[in-house]
């Protein structure tokens, strides 16, 4: 019996609210319309951890944060004795791929896959992040084709994490397109044998940093409000809602360039595809940015199924589903006993279970989150109507109902009124058995929860602006010498991205009053010159 191909197709930072046919009119994504069509949306489909790491280490292993002990961004090394897909996949006969963002530590850690073309975020000195040119296909491509030069490809985040920029490079050369372009020829050189595929794009990740020609597709055009927002919209807030939903629609594309090649190659109707995201983001909703949230616009994503045979098709999902559905439901079409696997590593069982069946084990009815460690640690239960968080920082819980308020501006625990008291044990308690089974260890004690007495702040009331000062990390780590060739073409980079993307008075203003103290520590101490630096980060010349 001939073995099917599975392509897993993910962006970074998608909200669950940007697909055009499906639960938002005003976004142009024509080929994850098709997708749509084509197979199944859940609707309520969420991330069990929404940041990058943990996410895609619950993809790659089909386990929790307690397993593969990444609970957050954080710098460690996967234990070599947990199960990944690719190196399942492999040995079971398929050809492996990566392509695009993997966030892996160390950088080009294969995991099991047999071919891996990464396309990782430069700026940085996290992990995740390639120290040398030869560590990222991406960079080297850009050399090849004579663009080695340019330092910041994936957008100049220390100059603003969530202001308005351009790319500076033209759509033939993006990232996005290099992704759809290296998938399609790994489609079309491996027609002939059965393939997994993981096709991962950065965008629409802030910078969102689009291409010229999609940079202008939202400027002026009719968007939902943001949720729970007091006053108006600044304009620079609003232009970067414009990018973003551009880097989604230019991602859109270049999925189309993949379709097109399935359907070239007649492998439309033997692959499974699965499109989703890592998490999602909150875009000034609460008065919130980024991620790592409780909230749905952070932890709801985007979930497309298609399948010919299995999945009907143009159908509606409305069960809770997540990225840990991901290793079962491909197991499940390799025709791989996920017992037998989880029997090999030891491991009770998954948390997830195979889409292309009716659920044995799991609840769908109910929906697990967590992100973080120690104080910083929060959870998320939820079913349809009602959201429970708890803030292991102070104990603190938090109550929703999301049929009358779906934007989840009423936290019902703050009024005296004792009506919800029961749902609100009902939920504490199955919080609590998740957490006992699925969470990190130690967060239970005498059957609760534990908690932390801290005057710190909370992830919740520290927020993000639009540029966090944690963003002044986000340097090319293969700068190792600041010569004067280095600072000319740092300084022609931020021209370029501040003349075609003007920062706006307010914003630079309260950049130069508040962050450039934090800064200048960071750039002095890299031997840095404050003319420079005060263009670097506001765009002014001095």
């Amino acid at each position: 019996m001939k073995k099917p191909n599975i392509l897993l197709l993910t962006a970074d930072q998608q909200r669950y609210d940007t697909i055009g046919c499906v639960n938002a009119p005003y976004m142009l994504t024509p080929s994850l319309d098709r997708l749509a069509k084509e197979g199944c949306t859940y609707t309520h489909a969420h991330t069990p951890n929404p940041v990058c790491i943990s996410a895609r280490h619950n993809i790659l292993t089909g386990l929790s944060a307690r397993y593969h002990n990444l609970p957050s961004n954080v710098k460690r090394f996967l234990s070599p004795f947990l199960p990944t897909l690719p190196r399942i996949l492999t040995e079971h006969g398929f050809y492996t791929a990566a392509i695009g963002k993997m966030h892996f530590n160390p950088v080009r850690a294969h995991h099991g896959f047999d071919v891996m073309k990464l396309m990782e975020e430069i700026p940085g000195e996290t992990s995740g992040y390639p120290g040398h040119i030869e560590e990222d296909d991406y960079l080297q491509y850009l050399k090849s084709v004579g663009l080695g030069h340019l330092l910041h490809i994936h957008g100049v985040r220390h100059i603003g994490y969530q202001l308005p920029q351009r790319s500076l490079l033209d759509e033939k050369h993006h990232g996005s397109t290099w992704v759809g372009r290296e998938s399609s020829n790994f489609i079309e050189s491996n027609k002939d044998r059965p393939w997994f595929l993981w096709a991962s794009w950065i965008a629409p990740h802030p910078p969102a940093n689009v291409s010229d020609s999609f940079a202008n597709l939202y400027k002026g055009a009719k968007l939902p409000e943001v949720r729970g927002l007091n006053g108006k919209e600044k304009p620079e807030h609003r232009r970067f809602r414009e990018l973003y939903f551009a880097a989604i629609s230019q991602v859109d594309k270049n999925v189309g360039v993949i379709l097109e090649t399935l359907d070239r190659c007649n492998l439309s109707n033997d692959t499974l595809i699965i499109y989703t995201s890592d998490h999602g983001e909150m875009l000034g909703d609460l008065g919130l940015r980024t991620k790592q949230l409780p909230y749905d616009t952070s932890v709801r994503i985007p979930f497309i199924v298609r399948y010919p045979g299995f999945i009907k098709k143009n159908t509606i999902c409305k069960d809770f589903v997540d990225l840990n559905d991901i290793l079962p439901t491909v197991l499940d079409t390799a025709n791989i006993d996920i017992e037998q696997i989880a029997k090999q590593y030891s491991i009770k069982e998954f948390p997830g279970e195979s889409l292309l069946g009716p659920s044995k084990k799991r609840d769908r009815n109910v929906e697990y989150a967590e992100w973080g460690e120690g104080r910083d640690r929060w959870i998320m239960m939820r079913d349809k109507k009602w959201k429970y968080i708890y803030w292991f920082q102070g104990a603190i819980e938090e109550l929703y109902n999301l049929e009358d308020d779906p934007n989840e501006l009423k936290d019902l625990l703050k009024s005296d009124d004792k009506k919800n008291s029961s749902i609100l044990l009902r939920l504490r308690n199955l919080a609590l058995s998740y957490e006992s089974k699925w969470g990190l260890k130690g967060t239970i004690k005498n059957g609760k929860i534990v908690s932390f007495n801290s005057k710190h702040k909370t992830i919740k009331e520290i927020g993000y602006d639009i540029t966090p000062d944690w963003s002044i990390r986000h340097w090319p780590s293969f700068i190792k010498k600041w010569d004067k060739n280095i600072v000319k073409q740092l300084e022609k980079e931020i021209d370029a991205v501040v003349e075609k993307e003007p920062l706006g008075k307010e914003s630079r203003s309260k950049m130069e009053k508040e962050l450039i103290p934090i800064w200048w520590k960071e750039y002095k101490s890299r031997n840095g010159k404050k003319l420079f630096y005060q263009k670097l980060f506001c765009g002014c010349k001095k």
